[in-house]
């Protein structure tokens, strides 16, 4: 049996110009709202940036999705293979019942060229590839870094902000509250590059294209992900174009912006502590690839004596390449000792570990726990109160 209709529709009542705020509704429930705001230029309320927003939690849930103004054609017409993607990625997913009613948007003038940027190694190996057509940096708050942490939003907003003024780039700060009301819909890891490219659309009338730093190397196609090379250039427009940017093994990146140090000074790759932690798997990978690359001495936001020769963190299938590619390095260097040998044993714990969970499909199962937890969760949210919406 379907669920109520999901359905977003911009809201009349608009704070200024800046923002964009959106009115979800689940089933005959109160809307709730969902704030975007810029810093500087306009937000567009496109209904490009809505399908991109109710899409893929529309599939999980199993609700008919319902948006309101309509998307430009050229989107429109891509839904069909964004869903069989999504499907292929995703086995459980449901197929997709959209509409939209109301008068289209306007055409956006996007002309310039933009690339999401973080701080981290990702986006600063974007920047440095590819910095003569970049003319806009965009920093998402709300996404690792919730708006309502106002320490580190201040942190990252400086740090971005310098970073795009050593450039002579614009900088353009948005802010958003959207996981509070879709991380109980979709997960972040599935959902993160619709909502860029939601965003990307919000800003049309100052940019033709949307650089989304890529994660990791060609390994990226073995894997669904948020943002991937197939799926990020299914969400552009007529105008606005989402482009998946610079295959390349972390290490690699880690090397090439290294001897940047605008980029370095402020690096920031760790989920959990704005300082590195130097503990997590971003971070024992970042010791490993400075100390391969006898690089403390040029990032200033980690600690040489957090390094332990032979911690080595293989985490997921989208590491191995990476971890495989700094072998090569470290042997080439003879740097540090026993990294080679760790990463080998890192590597074939991972192997067996992955056979494992293969053989008994536990990610399959643990996927289906959650849709099912999640499903559940939006009927009873499509008739609560409002308030209950965001628990």
């Amino acid at each position: 049996m379907r669920r109520p209709a999901l359905s977003l529709a911009f809201a009349p009542d608009q704070p200024s110009p800046r923002h964009a705020d959106i009115l979800v509704a689940m089933g005959n429930a109160p809307p709730c709202r969902v704030r975007f705001e810029s810093d500087g230029p306009p937000l567009r309320r496109s209904g490009d940036a809505l399908l991109c927003l109710g899409l893929i939690p529309a599939m999980e849930v199993d609700a008919p999705l319902h948006i309101s103004p309509p998307p430009g054609p050229a989107l429109a017409n891509r839904v069909g293979e964004i869903v069989t993607l999504l499907r292929r990625w995703y086995p459980g997913l449901s197929p997709l019942i959209w509409s939209a009613t109301g008068n289209p948007s306007p055409p956006p003038k996007g002309r310039g060229t933009a690339l999401f940027f973080s701080g981290g190694v990702d986006s600063s190996y974007s920047l440095d590839l590819d910095r003569a057509r970049i003319d806009t940096l965009i920093t998402l708050v709300g996404a690792d870094v919730p708006a309502t942490e106002t320490d580190r939003v201040t942190r990252l907003a400086a740090t971005t902000r310098a970073v795009a003024q050593a450039e002579g780039m614009r900088h353009v700060l948005i802010t958003t509250d959207i996981r509070a009301v879709f991380d109980s819909m979709i997960g972040w890891v599935e959902y993160h590059g619709a909502v860029l490219a939601a965003v990307a659309h919000m800003l049309g009338d100052e940019i033709g294209h949307a650089l989304i730093a890529s994660s990791a190397d060609e390994a990226t196609y073995l894997r669904p992900w948020g943002t991937h090379p197939d799926l990020d250039p299914l969400w552009g427009s007529e105008t606005v174009a989402c482009v998946h940017h610079a295959l390349a093994p972390r290490f690699s990146k880690i090397a090439r912006i290294l001897d940047k140090p605008h980029l370095m000074a402020g690096l920031r790759v760790c989920d959990y502590d704005d300082a590195n932690c130097g503990t997590c798997p971003d971070c024992v990978f970042m010791l490993n690839a400075l100390a391969v690359l006898d690089g403390f001495d040029r990032a200033p936001t980690y600690d040489r004596a957090d390094f332990v020769d032979g911690r080595v963190i293989a985490d997921g299938r989208g590491t191995r390449t990476d971890l495989l590619d700094m072998r090569a390095a470290a042997v080439a260097n003879r740097r540090p000792t026993d990294l080679p040998h760790a990463i080998d044993r890192a590597i074939a714990a991972f192997d067996r570990r992955d056979r494992l969970t293969r053989a008994l499909a536990l990610e399959t199962l643990h996927r289906k726990f959650k849709r099912w937890k999640r499903r559940r969760r939006y009927l009873r949210a499509a008739a609560a109160p409002s308030e209950n919406l965001r628990r």
